[in-house]
């Protein structure tokens, strides 16, 4: 009798899709109490998504979900449109020239091939009809200097009309220290201290979110020349820059059938764990 309950058992596992290699393990199942999971892929899309975008005047709100590059934005209720707003433009252009990810496709639905995070700017890039692909045809890339922990910033070197220029981005407060001046819809002008106050804020209040937030700038170099074999020195390209805006604060977007799942878990009287990635594993020696 015991044997003929688990063989039923391993079949209704069958039919949803699940196979058990040892009859024993249907009874462990049945007794389990505490189900452990990671966040990233199995809770939620594993797609990072823009949120919301902040240059040195506005707050826009970006719609849409995952990697699809259907969206708008808005700033309260009204939608913008990048065209009519230099500093949104601006920012969104450079997002996607400091960028090594490029959208994909995979069994018909958007994917990102690189990091996350890198790849939600650049969705929200597309989302003001800006491709990675327009912009590597009008501003040929000529030198990278890749992010590092150390640097916690990467820059894109990239040919404009008769001069190189330089994107950077990455963390506020790193980013910031190394802006002298600030784009805004009049124009450029000087990065006060007030100004750097504010942002710093805005970046703090972002992060209580549990949201990501990258701040983006560029420089032109019209006294530097980049050719084969020359080598990037960044503290002399990654200085005065001018800021641009807060990139994206991205999030990954909960899976729709997660909250269900949680749900039965609970009534069956199974706890769920949620641990992070960051959690240190042991080893024994």
């Amino acid at each position: 009798m015991v044997t003929i309950a688990l063989a039923l058992g391993v079949q209704r596992m069958a039919q949803r899709n699940a196979l058990v290699r040892h009859m024993a393990a249907v009874e462990t199942l049945g007794c389990a109490e505490v189900i452990c999971t990671d966040k990233t892929g199995t809770l939620t899309m594993g797609e990072m998504t823009a949120r919301k975008l902040i240059t040195s005047e506005s707050l826009y709100r970006v719609t849409g979900e995952g990697y699809a590059t259907e969206g708008a934005f808005f700033t309260g209720d009204v939608e913008s449109l990048p065209a009519e707003n230099p500093e949104l433009l601006a920012l969104l252009r450079a997002s996607a020239a400091c960028n090594d990810t490029e959208l994909t496709s995979i069994d018909g639905r958007p994917a990102v091939v690189g990091d996350p995070t890198e790849g939600a700017l650049l969705v929200a890039a597309a989302k003001g009809n800006i491709t990675r692909e327009a912009i590597e045809t009008e501003m040929p890339r000529l030198a990278t200097v890749p992010f590092d922990s150390d640097r916690k910033r990467m820059t894109v070197i990239r040919q404009q009309e008769n001069h190189p220029l330089a994107f950077v981005k990455g963390a506020p407060e790193v980013i910031l220290s190394r802006c002298t001046l600030i784009l805004t819809n009049q124009g450029v002008r000087e990065l006060t201290e007030s100004d750097r106050t504010r942002l710093l804020q805005a970046n703090t209040l972002l992060a209580h979110d549990a949201l990501r937030v990258l701040a983006v700038a560029e420089r032109p170099l019209k006294d530097l020349s980049f050719g084969e074999g020359v080598v990037v020195n960044d503290n002399e390209i990654e200085k005065d820059l001018t800021f641009l805006g807060l990139g994206s604060e991205a999030q990954d977007p909960p899976r729709a059938e997660a909250k269900e799942a949680v749900i039965k878990c609970k009534r069956a009287g199974i706890k769920t764990v949620m641990i992070p990635a960051t959690i240190p594993i042991l080893h024994e020696r």
